[in-house]
């Protein structure tokens, strides 16, 4: 249980309560989201294929990808098309390979 102070300070994703030092990874499923944030520049540290119906797709998390993540969900952004649709191109070409 994350004492009041705590939760005050921690920063949100998606209207969910963020904790960085309880977890080392941001994990999500969401191709156009890791697209993005691609395009953004963010490191994908690593893709976990644990579950056979989802993979998940880690980003070492800090303040600018928590802003960047609400901004996405808020639809804040803007991003060039070419760039983004190659970034698709290339996660996919990631999930497939193996």
């Amino acid at each position: 249980m994350l004492l009041n102070k705590q939760r005050e300070n921690a920063p949100t994703v998606n209207g969910r309560v963020f904790m960085m030092d309880t977890i080392d990874h941001f994990s999500t499923s969401d191709l156009a989201l890791v697209a993005l944030l691609r395009t953004e520049g963010f490191v994908l540290e690593k893709i976990d294929r644990t579950d056979a119906r989802r993979v998940m797709f880690c980003f070492r998390p800090d303040d600018r990808l928590i802003q960047t993540v609400n901004d996405f969900w808020a639809g804040k952004l803007l991003v060039e098309p070419v760039a983004y649709f190659q970034k698709i191109k290339e996660i996919k070409n990631r999930i497939y390979a193996g």
